[in-house]
């Protein structure tokens, strides 16, 4: 392996957890959001260059070894379209329910319960949002939060009693839900 391929190896795998770690975690809006996707286009990048210099050294000598490169490139971009798939279709799903926050309480959520049974969680802070993705599970008045895990989770709310017009959280949080009337938009 010459020293450009390996060095071009070490910036696929460090493209890749970053491409990851930014993917598969809150995703954060404000001012600098827009530099969260450079990491991705540099491993995809990155990738299709590896990919044409694999192939050529792989038809010179016919060793598999020489498509490493190669390889964990495609599955790293794999993974990741994977995620932005997963992440439009919930963006784009119907909304069931939406609750928001009561003015003048703290924290400030707002929670939209998509048809294709995923949800979408805002927690709007002072200098931008940070939205949070999962599955949810509902049984009668209840809802369960269900399969996000991100580090700051101990403070989300988790399981919720519908109450009339308002969902009680476990964690002391109320939300009122709104309805299609009160929207103005």
């Amino acid at each position: 392996m010459s020293l450009l391929r390996f060095i071009m190896l070490a910036l696929i795998l460090y493209f890749g957890v970053i491409a990851l770690k930014i993917e598969y975690s809150v995703l954060q809006i404000g001012i600098l959001d827009i530099f969260d996707d450079l990491p991705f286009i540099f491993l995809a990048l990155l990738t299709t260059s590896v990919f044409f210099i694999d192939t050529k050294k792989f038809s010179e000598n016919r060793r598999w070894y020489q498509l490493v490169s190669s390889i964990i490139g495609i599955f790293s971009v794999g993974i990741i379209l994977k995620g932005k798939i997963e992440r439009y279709a919930t963006n784009t799903s119907p909304v069931v329910m939406l609750m928001h926050h009561i003015p003048g309480n703290y924290p400030v959520y707002t929670l939209e319960l998509k048809k294709n049974g995923r949800f979408k969680l805002y927690n709007t802070e002072m200098f931008g949002q940070s939205i949070y993705y999962g599955d949810y599970a509902r049984n009668g008045d209840s809802l369960l939060l269900v399969r996000y895990s991100y580090e700051d989770e101990n403070k989300l709310p988790r399981i919720g009693f519908v109450r009339g017009d308002t969902v009680k959280w476990n964690d002391s949080i109320t939300l009122a839900i709104e309805r299609k009337s009160d929207r103005i938009y």
